[in-house]
Parts: structure tokens; C-alpha cells; sequence
């Protein structure tokens, strides 16, 4: 019966009211809605009229209001082809449809097949980092099952939970006989840093930007990336090893490696106050005026200097100088970026972070000396750290400068010498 229904809404201009039924019906997944046929013809009303075999309602725009449920009323019970108006729909254009419910449940039903399955594949703490994964499912589908299996394999055998470290490539062809298989271009190697973050969540608390994030994360797993070309410039440091103590005789400031400094039990800092910088000409400024004031090497203060945003080398460091009982003074600019290091900083180590002149009165002693507009973007961006710096942020929005930490180099200094 549902092709005859077909038949007869084909010879008739019936077009846009199939159209139209159709969508709505997709929409609802039944016949409890209606639509609406604007500026419908003369030959479209005729057309409902013989339908119905009344005239058809018409709003006062003059469109024509059609019920879907009597449409299939119509259909079974005065017609001379009784059928749904799903069947008649699906017959006239020729296909099988999906609604909007149906493609849900079936989404919800594959949803939770997936999850069943990499659920019993799953190492037990990364349960519920499945369940965050759904966007991604939907995204990549079959391939984040194999990528997912990839993650598995890794996470159980890090190399952290045997107290080793191994280089990401080498790891990786050995999980997945492909060095690259973790790179941060692929779904593997994204995936194994969000379930590194579900695993290590004091590892990726309060770091802000991308690169430090990884470094973070791959380092507090046991796969350091790069253990060579990633340093942490610093004086003054207080230790037993060799290095530390013929650096601190000389007073030679040093670039130190990540590998160097995971190799060292602890790490101590001049009279348990680290002061950090942002900036390496602040950091140079410092040197030049302890040597020339003829200050000694052994009483130099421990001065460490990010050089921006915070690398694995100066996380490293500054972990181990916390942990070795000292606290963190950190200065930096007055701009987004500096903020989100200092928020970063307070967020990681707690009470044992002291921000050093960034405050609203710093800052306006910064920006008096020079300064530079601050962007649109940036002004948005300082929204998001009023919560730790409200009344610095509502000063930087007010006069909307970003401030520099190298208009304070006499201030520090002086600090420095307390």
C-alpha cells in the first residue's frame, strides 16, 4: 500500500509538503508535530483539500498548518492505501530513514559497546579517563580503539613504575614498534598525555603552557623527551655535588640540563630563599652588580631565571629546591604571560611560592617607566586570573600597559641584598 501512497502524492504538488513532513518527522520521531507551508499555491491547496476533504487551516501570514498525526489518520483510515506516514514517506523518496531519536539510541547503544570493550582492555586507573573520551569517539571512531590499545600498553609499562626512565622514542618502538607512534602529531601520542594527566595529576596541576605540560607529564612518567637541550639558567645553588660546589666557589651562572639535574639527590638554595626571574637581562643584571661590588661568590643568593615560560629543566629545579625546604621568590613581567607563570607557580608549590614585586604598586612603578599597550586578546585573558591578582589585574585593565620586569631591576636587586 505504501507505494500506491507514493504514487498518489507524486502525481499531485505534493513536493514541498513531503519535504517539509519529512524533516519534521525526522525531527520528532512521530507524528505529534505539524509544519507550516509558506505561500502555498492554488494548486497546493486544492491538492490538501482532496486529501483531507476539507480545506486546509491557514495561519494569519497566510501559510497552511499541516498535522502530521492527521495526515496518518488520513492515511489508515480514510484512504484507498492504508499505511503510516512513515511508510508513505519513505516509499515516496525512495529511502530509508533515520530519526533523530533512533540515531541517538543507536549513537548511545555503539557508545557503550565501545566502552565495554576498551573498559576490559583498560589498566584500572584509566577507567574513568574512558569516559571522557566520547567526543573522540565520535571523531576518529575505530581508530581510537587502536590508538586507545596503544595507550594501554604504554601506561603499564612505564618506565617510572620500575623507578627507570627511557627516552620517548625508544619507549615507543618498543610498545609500538614505531618511534614516532607518540609524537604529539598523532592520536596516540595526544592520548597518552591526557591519560598521563588522569595518572599524574599532581604532575600537570598548575602548568600553562603546551610545551611545559608534556615536558611535565612525560618527565614525571619516566620519558623524558629530551633530557639534553631543555636547561634552567641559575647561581648560587647550594648542594654536595661536585659541580654545584666548584659553581658556587666561582660564581659561574649555568645552564643546566635536564638530565643533569635528575641525576642529583637534592639541591639547596643560600640561606633557603631561591629568588626567580623571568627575564635573562634581569638575571645578567644581578651578576654584574654582585661582582662588581666585590660580593663573595660563597654568599652570592640563589638566583634562578625561567627565561619565560617555565622549561621541564626549571620545573625540575624548582621541585627539587622546595623539596630540599627552600622558598620560591618569583618575579616576572606584567603581562598575560607572566601572570600565567606566577599563577602556575602558586597553584604547583602552595606556601612555599612568595610572589616578589607583583603587585598593583609594582606594576604601576613598571608601567611609568615603560610599557606597551596591552591587545584586546590580552585584556580578555586577564579576566581569567583575577581570582589570584584582583587588584593587580583590575589596575593592568584600568590603564591597559603590560609592564616590564626589567623596570625594576634596582628594586629586586636591592631585595636580593636583605
Amino acid at each position: 500500500m505504501k507505494s500506491k501512497a507514493a504514487e498518489y502524492f507524486r502525481q499531485r504538488p505534493f513536493g514541498r509538503i513531503m519535504e517539509l513532513l519529512r524533516k519534521r518527522f525526522i525531527e520528532l520521531g512521530d507524528t505529534a508535530g505539524t509544519v507550516a507551508l509558506p505561500e502555498p499555491t492554488r494548486e497546493e491547496i486544492t491538492a490538501l483539500r482532496v486529501f483531507f476533504g476539507s480545506p486546509p487551516k491557514k495561519k494569519a501570514d497566510g501559510s497552511v498548518v499541516i498535522s502530521l498525526r492527521d495526515v496518518e489518520e488520513e492515511l489508515l483510515c480514510r484512504s484507498a492505501f492504508p499505511c503510516s506516514l512513515r511508510d508513505a514517506l519513505e516509499a515516496y523518496f525512495g529511502e530509508t530513514f533515520v530519526t533523530r531519536k533512533e540515531a541517538q539510541a543507536q549513537d548511545t547503544a555503539q557508545w557503550d559497546d565501545f566502552l565495554r570493550r576498551m573498559s576490559r582492555a583498560a589498566p584500572s586507573e584509566l577507567l574513568p579517563f574512558l569516559a571522557e573520551l566520547r567526543s573522540d569517539w565520535k571523531q576518529h571512531g575505530s581508530v581510537l580503539e587502536d590508538s586507545l590499545r596503544l595507550v594501554f600498553r604504554a601506561v603499564v609499562n612505564l618506565p617510572a613504575r620500575q623507578g627507570a626512565t627511557e627516552r620517548l622514542p625508544v619507549f615507543a618502538n618498543r610498545i609500538a614498534g614505531d618511534p614516532h607512534a607518540f609524537d604529539p602529531d598523532r592520536l596516540a601520542g595526544r592520548l597518552l598525555l591526557r591519560g598521563l594527566a588522569a595518572l599524574l595529576p599532581i604532575a600537570a596541576a598548575g602548568t600553562e603552557s603546551d610545551a611545559t605540560w608534556r615536558s611535565m607529564l612525560l618527565a614525571a612518567a619516566g620519558l623524558d623527551r629530551d633530557d639534553v637541550s631543555s636547561t634552567v639558567l641559575a647561581v648560587g645553588l647550594v648542594g654536595n655535588e661536585p659541580l654545584l660546589r666548584a659553581a658556587r666557589d666561582t660564581g659561574a651562572a649555568l645552564a643546566y640540563p635536564l638530565r643533569t639535574l635528575q641525576q642529583w639527590e637534592a639541591v639547596g638554595a643560600h640561606r633557603g630563599v631561591a629568588f626567580v626571574v623571568e627575564n635573562p637581562a634581569v638575571f645578567g643584571a644581578f651578576l654584574d652588580r654582585w661582582r662588581e661590588g666585590g660580593v663573595s661568590t660563597t654568599e652570592w643568593p640563589t638566583l634562578v631565571c625561567t627565561s619565560g615560560q617555565l622549561s621541564a629543566a626549571a620545573v625540575v629545579l624548582l621541585d627539587r629546591l622546595v623539596k630540599g625546604g627552600a622558598v620560591i621568590r618569583y618575579s616576572g613581567d606584567f603581562d598575560v604571560g607572566g601572570l600565567r607563570i606566577a599563577r602556575g607557580l602558586l597553584r604547583q608549590y602552595g606556601e612555599a611560592i612568595r610572589l616578589w614585586r607583583m603587585d598593583a604598586e609594582a606594576y604601576r612603578l613598571a608601567v611609568a617607566a615603560g610599557g606597551r599597550p596591552l591587545k584586546d586578546a590580552e585584556l580578555r585573558a586577564l579576566s581569567t586570573l583575577s581570582v589570584e591578582f584582583a587588584d593587580l589585574v583590575g589596575q593592568m585593565e584600568q590603564v591597559g600597559q603590560a609592564g616590564y620586569q626589567e623596570a625594576l631591576t634596582e628594586l629586586l636587586w636591592e631585595d636580593t641584598r636583605e
